[in-house]
């Protein structure tokens, strides 16, 4: 299903069914609170067994292995690994950059459904969940802060405020260059370690300030970064000529030229590849989600070609 210009809450609901299918492990939740669907080396309550060890006065004598003791001549106590949460932050652009798209979601769109359903997953994992959402409101820059939690009900007021900074772009915003860098440099505070981070932008306002607060993250939390892009992004449309608009001035695109077309289509590649490099020099994975197409089955490609995101 594609939303076209904007989105909505209704849309972004109904992909938690999304999340349910894609290729994720989901572990059930234990009665403890606070647990989730990761596993630490810490021994406590959990269903995975990890080692025996000498019985301690204190264990409790329903982890007591019997056959293990009269293995070895004395009390062993079976651990197992605690299942723990891990709380997900999300990094959420919706700057007037991505209010373009030429067939189906405009960037912007695709942007927020890739949040919804990897929010939607790891609430099912058990996992809280926050995020810091950018956007234009009245023609200002605006930020959200959305501390991590765990119910459903926060998760569906994440998503409003997502839903509000979506429906609040129009065509002809004026660009800020400083705020994803600036959110990213809140996100340094925010993200504690051991918290899986998602940045979900076209990343054309990424600048070397934004970059070093994202490598400053990356190094106490496993960070993501997912782009959603449109075709015409990287090759002009065919041989012909095209009335244009920025919102503010129109023109004419004359995309008959070869070498234009040429031209285009390397420095697109250039800043791409420039931006793979950026990313991967602090062990942060890219992921290109194409926003003329659907966004579901892009995703769970890229879960199956990385394992998860």
């Amino acid at each position: 299903m594609m939303s076209g210009a904007y989105t909505h809450l209704d849309r972004l609901v109904a992909l938690a069914g999304a999340a349910r299918r894609l290729d994720l492990p989901v572990r059930t939740r234990t009665g403890a609170p606070r647990a989730g669907g990761h596993l630490t080396r810490a021994p406590g309550a959990g269903m995975d067994f990890m080692e025996y060890r000498n019985y301690q006065a204190g264990d409790d004598i329903r982890t007591i292995d019997w056959r293990a003791s009269a293995r070895t001549g004395t009390t062993q106590t079976r651990l197992y690994q605690q299942e723990k949460e891990r709380p997900a932050l999300f990094i959420l652009d919706q700057g007037p950059s991505l209010f373009f798209g030429s067939r189906h979601n405009f960037k912007s769109v695709t942007a927020a459904e890739v949040m919804a359903i990897l929010a939607w997953q790891a609430l099912l994992r058990g996992d809280r969940v926050g995020a810091l959402l950018l956007g234009q409101v009245d023609g200002s820059t605006h930020t959200m802060n959305v501390r991590p939690h765990g119910s459903r009900q926060h998760l569906l007021q994440l998503l409003q405020q997502a839903v509000t900074l979506n429906n609040s772009l129009r065509a002809g915003l004026p660009g800020d260059g400083q705020a994803l860098p600036q959110l990213l440099g809140r996100a340094v505070h925010l993200a504690r370690p051991g918290t899986r981070v998602t940045v979900i932008s076209d990343f054309y306002q990424l600048n070397p300030t934004g970059l070093s607060s994202l490598a400053r993250v990356a190094r106490r939390c496993p960070v993501t970064a997912v782009q959603p892009f449109d075709p015409l992004e990287h090759q002009l449309p065919p041989a012909a000529v095209y009335a244009v608009s920025n919102g503010h001035r129109r023109g004419l695109l004359d995309t008959r030229s070869h070498q234009l077309a040429q031209r285009y289509s390397r420095a697109a590649c250039q800043r791409q590849d420039l931006l793979a490099q950026q990313l991967a020099s602090h062990c942060i994975r890219l992921h290109r989600i194409d926003c003329s197409l659907e966004t579901e089955s892009q995703l769970a490609d890229c879960i199956r070609r990385a394992g998860k995101i």
